[in-house]
């Protein structure tokens, strides 16, 4: 049984891999900064590893690790935490058996791509302007400079704006709770026309990876490719959730000109790989559900 190690196993991203790998008959170890998480048939741990004795607890001769790792932050500009995604980083890879370990899936994010025009490609020259995007970008060179220099079997992936029905968080979650909550749209700087990924999709896209080695040392963005207006989501969860809209609610809204999606052929061509999960009909079944938080 092959052994899969999912660093985050407490986030949405680390959960999904989890009960992915359950399935297809890993045996499953979750390192998570949560300390009540108990999950069946799953080897559980809880610590800080941004420091390097922690692992100590656990053992390292697992074929695959999936970095889903991350600190919350309670604020933008806390660079401590932050700091942390790249101590991180650096200690999973010490860690690792390098005589077991086939794979290592880090995954970072499309706002290393903060500011450039798209569609976005992999080899484009990033230079975000946010600290986490910096953070994230600089994990990007490390995991690549590992491959070149030790030979590390890890492959780096930009996921976009995901949506699921089990989000506490991201832009769908917001908007839907915003609207539900108040029939008032608060927005945060957001381009006019974004790219999104069902979480399914995305976790059908790493599992392929895991065992596909053309991919070492290679950057792969995930997202459906096609860009769509956020006006046009927004009147979608309206209709969806039954509640009123009108023009004043459009002129409010602070959007950004332009788009923000992904250039995807190099996932599809290493893998194959597209997305199955139709973005309406899945954003209808998810609104409607959708469970209010006071």
């Amino acid at each position: 049984m092959k052994k899969l190690l999912i660093v985050g196993g407490s986030g949405l991203i680390g959960s999904a891999c989890i009960k992915k790998g359950l399935k297809k008959n890993y045996k499953i170890s979750s390192l998570s900064l949560k300390k009540n998480i108990r999950i069946k048939n799953v080897n559980c741990y809880h610590f800080d590893y941004s420091s390097f004795k922690n692992f100590k607890k656990i053992e390292s001769n697992f074929d695959f690790i999936i970095n889903a790792g991350g600190y919350f932050l309670k604020k933008n500009r806390d660079f401590k935490k932050l700091d942390k995604h790249f101590l991180g980083l650096k200690n999973i890879i010490n860690f690792s058996d390098k005589k077991k370990l086939k794979k290592i899936i880090h995954i970072g994010s499309s706002l290393e791509y903060e500011g450039l025009n798209s569609p976005l490609r992999e080899e484009m020259l990033c230079d975000p302007k946010s600290y986490y995007g910096k953070i994230k970008l600089k994990c990007t060179k490390y995991c690549q400079l590992m491959f070149k220099k030790r030979k590390i079997p890890i492959t780096v992936i930009r996921p976009f704006s995901i949506f699921s029905k089990n989000q506490t968080k991201g832009l769908i979650y917001h908007l839907i709770q915003s609207i539900s909550r108040t029939n008032k749209l608060k927005t945060k700087s957001i381009p006019e026309s974004i790219d999104l990924i069902h979480l399914d999709d995305l976790i059908d896209a790493i599992f392929s990876l895991l065992n596909s080695n053309n991919t070492n040392g290679k950057i792969l963005n995930i997202g459906s490719g096609s860009p769509t207006k956020v006006i046009k989501i927004i009147k979608f969860i309206y209709k969806a959730r039954k509640l009123s809209f009108n023009d004043n609610i459009i002129y409010n809204l602070r959007l950004k000109k332009g788009e923000f999606y992904p250039d995807i052929k190099k996932i599809s061509k290493f893998i194959g790989w597209k997305k199955k999960k139709n973005l309406f009909i899945n954003l209808n079944r998810i609104a409607k559900n959708f469970n209010i938080k006071s």
